[in-house]
């Protein structure tokens, strides 16, 4: 490889140059196989709903309620993040005494996106 590189790159000037042409074809041996990857993707794409194999548009979408389970299982989720946020925050608040300025350093937090965050949960 580093012959290679001799040929048709400038000289390595710097200590960690060897490091970066290791890195530099990595990331070509990586896009390679993505490349390769995709492609192979498309091709099985056109080869699964070709026409002739598939006739017949469906209008009627998925037949199944997988969808409707994953959004089922977004929102249970969605309600569990807020209930842990709603929690971090009274425990941030008893252990800062109500100090909100406090607090919200210890959260990470702007001033102003605790309160609005007190209020959403009516802390």
């Amino acid at each position: 490889m580093e012959k290679f590189l001799a040929q048709w790159m400038p000289v390595d000037a710097s200590e960690h140059g060897p490091y970066l042409d290791r890195l530099s074809a990595n990331v070509h041996w990586l896009m390679l196989i993505l490349f390769i990857g995709w492609g192979l993707f498309f091709v099985y794409s056109l080869w699964r709903f070709n026409a002739k194999r598939n006739p017949k548009a469906s209008y009627h979408g998925v037949q199944s309620h997988f969808s409707t389970y994953t959004e089922a299982g977004v929102a249970v989720d969605d309600l569990s993040l807020e209930a842990v946020e709603a929690i971090l925050i009274r425990k941030a608040l008893a252990r800062t005494q109500g100090n909100v300025s406090h607090a919200a350093e210890a959260l990470g937090l702007s001033r102003g996106a605790l309160y609005r965050r007190i209020e959403k949960y009516g802390l």
